[in-house]
């Protein structure tokens, strides 16, 4: 097992001092940790993944395997494992053969390649495709295939970039649980890509957020979710509210901060973390399942015009204009939704309110 390190990395395509698409970048993925890069298409992830695997050298910056600087060191000599986002298998050989690749360039003796093509497959459960060619099998078999291959060579690190793109939304799930499985049974350092929040919250020990090539925050999964350092993290796990307020009393690490619709006026006492300035305005993050309705005009309820309701099962979101913002509320196994057009109160809970850096 094999901690990560990369210190102030920074990646340029061109000569230009504003083109990095990765930005000083400082990360540790501690060993046998599965870890994520998450965040939007374009923001970096990827490219980051590629510096750790050696596809690309960074334009500044270092990176570390343990103790030993492997910055420069060409691809094939870092121990590191890859699985594509299409997978990359040949198709004109077998799953034995396309898991056996690696090896065999590694000059792995046959006894001991059978050996291990044996325990991969065993790993993935493959056992008894071993001939078969790759067209004859699912997506959700190949990407095991590629999977087992990644792991034969017994890799310092795994990396894994968007592996379940191209599954539906139901294997994607049955395939992240066999993912997860796996690594915590082979407990090799995993560095992993996702644009899908709730495929990196469900796999991830801990999970990086980067946009526009820096990193966001770094946390647990319910850190993340539950704590979002920033207005970009928390609209983009969970799709939070994210409101103006002013504040009106209190102290400067913890205001009592008004929210404002209409005539009506809700206070809230609230902690600024330490990266928070209130110099800059106060923002407040609150997730759909923290605000509920009432009545209009009930107290602690803010004024809102309803825009959309959508019914998804367990959840409503209704969708309304709450003064010059656009907020959404999650109602769980409700009875009875509001019509678009009604208004309605909006209560948000102040215990769940957080403040966040722009």
């Amino acid at each position: 097992m094999t901690e990560i390190r990369l210190v102030e990395i920074t990646k340029r395509f061109t000569r230009r001092a504003d083109s990095a698409v990765v930005r000083d970048v400082d990360l540790t993925v501690a060993s046998g940790e599965f870890f994520t890069l998450l965040g939007p298409s374009g923001c970096g992830k990827t490219t980051t993944l590629r510096m750790v695997a050696g596809f690309y050298y960074p334009s500044s910056g270092k990176l570390y395997f343990d103790d030993d600087e492997v910055t420069r060191r060409p691809v094939h000599r870092r121990g590191t494992g890859m699985v594509f986002q299409n997978y990359a298998l040949f198709p004109h050989l077998n799953v034995t053969e396309n898991v056996a690749y690696g090896l065999k360039v590694r000059r792995i003796g046959a006894a001991a390649r059978r050996e291990r093509i044996v325990e991969a497959l065993a790993q993935v459960h493959l056992n008894g495709y071993e001939k078969r060619r790759i067209d004859q099998l699912s997506g959700g078999q190949q990407q095991r295939v590629a999977l087992a291959r990644a792991l034969v060579i017994r890799p310092r690190v795994l990396l894994l970039d968007e592996p379940l793109s191209n599954l539906d939304a139901k294997l994607r799930e049955e395939t992240r649980r066999e993912i997860r499985r796996i690594q915590v049974e082979a407990g090799t350092t995993t560095l992993y890509v996702t644009h899908d929040q709730a495929e990196a919250m469900a796999v991830s020990d801990r999970i990086a957020v980067m946009e526009a090539g820096r990193v966001h925050q770094v946390g647990t999964p319910k850190e993340i979710y539950h704590e979002p350092r920033t207005a970009f993290v928390a609209r983009f796990i969970g799709n939070s509210n994210v409101l103006d307020a002013a504040a009106v009393g209190g102290d400067d690490r913890r205001p009592v901060v008004a929210l404002r619709s209409g005539d009506a006026t809700v206070e809230i006492e609230t902690a600024l973390p330490a990266h928070v300035d209130p110099a800059g305005g106060i923002r407040l993050a609150i997730r759909p399942e923290h605000l509920t309705l009432a009545a209009p005009g009930t107290a602690g309820a803010l004024p809102a015009t309803v825009t959309a309701v959508e019914f998804t099962g367990l959840t409503t979101t209704v969708t309304a204009t709450l003064g010059n913002a656009v907020v959404t509320v999650a109602l769980v196994d409700a009875a009875s939704a509001p019509a678009v057009g009604e208004t309605v109160g909006v209560v948000p809970d102040a215990a769940r309110v957080r403040a966040v850096a722009e």
